[in-house]
């Protein structure tokens, strides 16, 4: 518990430390507004968060990068559906596995491929050759 309270503080410190936009600071607010306090939402939040330093501080703090959501999907899936070669690279970085498969049996890798975005794609190829 005491974890995630200093999560919510640095993300705050974050807030107010750095130019982000209107917009930014409203979803940094709608996290740190919520009455769950637990794991699971810090994973959702992963997913969905769409500021990638606030993503790197969850990181940072032992989210895990492989969270599911209720249908699989995971932040890396969901970094390739929004096309952010930085989000990709960041959850590779903190070992996001490219190769999870979500409920309709297609992984990040997948995704990518098919959708041809060729950095992301290229991406992930390159941290499972390693």
């Amino acid at each position: 518990m005491f974890k995630f309270y200093c999560i919510i503080v640095l993300c705050t410190f974050i807030s107010f430390t750095t130019s982000f936009t209107e917009e930014q600071k409203a979803n940094i607010s709608k996290v740190l507004s919520y009455h769950e306090r637990d794991e699971r939402f810090l994973g959702y939040k992963l997913i969905y968060i769409q500021d990638d330093r606030i993503a790197e501080v969850l990181l940072m703090n032992g989210v895990d990068p492989n969270f599911l959501e209720i249908d699989r999907t995971t932040p890396l899936i969901q970094a390739v559906r929004m096309g952010s070669l930085s989000r990709v690279e960041l959850l590779l970085r903190n070992d996001g596995d490219p190769l999870i498969k979500d409920n309709s049996g297609v992984s990040a890798l997948d995704y990518a491929c098919k959708a041809e975005e060729t950095s992301i794609c290229d991406a992930m190829k390159l941290k499972m050759d390693n």
